[in-house]
């Protein structure tokens, strides 16, 4: 009887001294799993905002090419004024498109749609296959702006690169004296 009390008695703290030995023998070999592992700098999540981030960062890979185009070529203050974002290839465009929201300061640019128009446009009198999104521009004053570079991406996952427009250097003139003041909308 003597010995199953000293047993009881010194039962809990061996059981409290093995799962803390446990325990830190656990996070020793944890830490220095991770420590050794090539992720251990670069944790991953599920978000795709994050990943977008992790893309490749070659700059216009493989004969990509983006650009800015305009649809007028007299720009004038306070009037709605179409842009659009082209993308070009040699070969077929079959990836998915994504772009961040576009602005630039004094210029408001409004995405009306999430729509990209596929075609093929001539570039130095070769012909590419194109991939645009129609922009609107609404410039709030007269004077000289950059569009600036937007980055495309293209694709998801792991296959996902990134291709960057060039900025594009664009002036807007002053609306005509007898129509300063007045509120003006496109015909």
């Amino acid at each position: 009887m003597h010995i199953a009390h000293s047993y009881s008695q010194s039962k809990p703290l061996s059981l409290r001294r093995f799962i803390g030995k446990f325990a830190l023998l656990g996070c020793a070999l944890l830490a220095n799993n991770f420590a050794f592992s090539p992720m251990a700098h670069a944790l991953t999540t599920d978000d795709p905002l994050s990943a977008q981030r992790n893309l490749r960062q070659e700059t216009n890979p493989r004969g990509w090419h983006a650009r800015w185009v305009l649809e007028s070529g007299t720009l004038t203050e306070r009037q709605r004024h179409t842009v659009s974002l082209e993308l070009l290839n040699d070969e077929s465009i079959r990836q998915v498109l994504n772009i961040e929201q576009v602005s630039a300061k004094g210029l408001f640019i409004e995405q009306p749609s999430n729509f990209w128009n596929y075609g093929r446009s001539k570039v130095n009198g070769i012909s590419k296959e194109s991939a645009s999104l129609k922009l609107e521009l609404y410039p709030a004053n007269a004077g000289e702006f950059t569009l600036p570079s937007v980055d495309i991406t293209l694709g998801r996952g792991e296959n996902a690169f990134v291709v960057r427009s060039d900025p594009l250097n664009i002036v807007v003139e002053s609306l005509p004296k007898a129509a300063q003041g007045k509120i003006v909308s496109p015909e």
